[in-house]
């Protein structure tokens, strides 16, 4: 089945995560409260953005007279809305408990990657659904063990990560509700290839944002020994 392969490629995806330097960094205890409130600002660009990138998806469905799934956008709307109150809490915070400030400026591979989905959901709305699938499968896989680390080696308490917290509770049950109704939705093969492209391009942009999540520890470290 569809979703059968898109999962199996998440799960490669989060083994490849659990090697990068910015996750060996905090099971060591190095990262920075100013680096989390960092994360935590582009975690707050990436959930302020799926309700547009839903609804674009709805949309473009409706235009291509394909209401099943135009109906499923419009579900996952409802879910989607107002998560971006829970990063705002997070970096309050953040800011209460170590005098952090978030930045407005994302990350330049999340600005890419939010412009490269506005393309894909015009040419392919179904392949929206790809990205959603690993958005809340990855977070299932790699959120519990990312707040686990911050917490217990990097002084960064949950209840200030509540962002990822939510949405792994939330995603355990959407995860098998998304991979069932990939497989109801795409019931075309031939929409496989364009599928598994979003998703490779997502991983792609996501895997860069860690990259430039890991530059700024160390140019955190830099300042601190300068200083």
């Amino acid at each position: 089945m569809i979703s059968e392969t898109l999962k199996a490629e998440i799960e490669a995806c989060a083994r490849r995560t659990r090697r990068h330097p910015l996750l060996v960094l905090a099971r060591r205890g190095g990262i920075s409260p100013e680096v989390v409130t960092s994360y935590l600002s582009n975690a707050r660009y990436l959930v302020r953005n799926t309700p547009r990138h839903t609804e674009m998806a709805r949309r473009r469905s409706q235009e291509l007279g394909r209401p099943a799934l135009a109906a499923h956008f419009a579900h996952k709307l409802v879910e989607e809305t107002g998560h971006d109150r829970w990063a705002d809490a997070d970096l309050a915070q953040m800011s209460d408990l170590f005098g952090s400030r978030a930045s407005e400026r994302p990350t330049a591979a999340l600005v890419e990657l939010m412009g490269y989905l506005d393309q894909a959901i015009q040419e392919e709305p179904a392949g929206y659904l790809a990205y959603a699938l690993h958005a809340e499968y990855f977070t299932v896989l790699i959120g519990p063990e990312w707040v686990r680390m911050l917490d217990e080696r990097c002084g960064v308490p949950r209840t200030a990560m509540t962002v990822v917290t939510k949405h792994v509770t939330l995603d355990q049950d959407h995860v098998l509700e998304g991979a069932r109704e990939i497989d109801a939705l795409v019931t075309d093969p031939a929409l496989l290839p364009v599928l598994q492209r979003v998703l490779s391009r997502a991983m792609s942009y996501l895997e860069s944002f860690y990259d430039q999540i890991y530059e700024q520890t160390q140019e955190a470290s830099e300042l601190r020994n300068v200083s």
